[in-house]
């Protein structure tokens, strides 16, 4: 858009130009050097005023959603989760899954919202937002994160000073509830019961390690690559779920090793998944 506006300019500057020599040949010195003036202000009027106007709109929708981005971590969300009835504030631990605003296809996922970074340059000026809608919120799947120091996705990643700011500076309300505390260990989800993928085999002889559970009996499935030749993707990465309701399940995706070294975080991760969904069954 820029290069119209320059040639213009330039075709205007050597009009000026001409038009200040013209005149200093046939009128006083001065008032050709005016009609310059104005010409080449007419120049730069020209050129410039499009390139500022862009910057504005730069700076309005950057402004735009930084106020959306400070509304929605303040807010408390409300919906149903398989028929069951949950609520909870914006913690930037969670990362929601839902059946998107009337009119809005958001596939075979739905509408994700990251509440650790929940407005981005993605995110359209005109997109009705989780704490935007007035319609009946269906969610899919409701995944508490851990603190990720080693993750390398910029602003996505839950860092724990994000944590510390809003428990202590956006919702001080919060900071003796459950979505201030140290933990869980490991991320989590909370979803719908959902068909398993094919590339999936239950694993029986895995799942006998969590018979007992604060969650009751759970069920492993890993995935086997239709490619056999990738040997070292056979069975490598898991999925442990629990029935915790009617319809819905918790759900953590493990590696293999992490099964079969009976990793402390993944025991403490399970003692916890209880009071998580308390949490969001009572609107705590």
């Amino acid at each position: 858009m820029l290069i119209p506006f320059l040639a213009s300019g330039a075709a205007l500057g050597v009009a000026g130009a001409a038009a200040v020599l013209w005149t200093g040949k046939g009128r006083a010195h001065w008032v050709g050097l005016v009609l310059g003036a104005v010409i080449i202000g007419m120049v730069a009027v020209l050129t410039l005023l499009p390139v500022a106007q862009r910057e504005m709109t730069k700076r309005q929708l950057t402004n735009n959603r930084g106020a959306r981005g400070d509304a929605i971590i303040r807010a408390d969300f409300e919906g149903t989760l398989a028929g069951h009835q949950v609520a909870f504030p914006a913690s930037p631990r969670l990362h929601l899954s839902d059946d998107c605003a009337p009119g809005i296809h958001g596939g075979l996922f739905g509408c994700s919202t990251n509440l650790a970074n929940p407005v981005t340059l993605l995110t359209r000026p005109d997109e009705t937002l989780l704490h935007e809608r007035s319609d009946p919120i269906g969610f899919r799947t409701i995944s508490v994160a851990a603190v990720e120091p080693d993750c390398t996705l910029g602003n996505f990643c839950l860092t724990q000073e994000k944590i510390d700011r809003w428990c202590d500076e956006i919702r001080p309300d919060e900071a003796a509830g459950i979505w201030c505390r140290d933990g869980p260990p490991m991320r989590f989800s909370l979803r719908t019961t959902v068909t398993q993928n094919p590339s999936y085999r239950d694993e029986p002889e895995l799942a006998v390690r969590f018979t007992k559970t604060p969650l009751g009996r759970g069920q492993i499935a890993c995935f086997y690559s239709p490619d056999m030749t990738e040997t070292d993707r056979q069975g490598a990465s898991c999925t442990l779920t629990f029935d915790i309701a009617d319809g819905v399940k918790a759900s953590l995706s493990l590696r293999r090793t992490q099964i079969t070294s009976d990793d402390p975080a993944l025991s403490e991760t399970i003692k916890l998944i209880p009071e998580y969904w308390a949490a969001l069954a009572a609107g705590q």
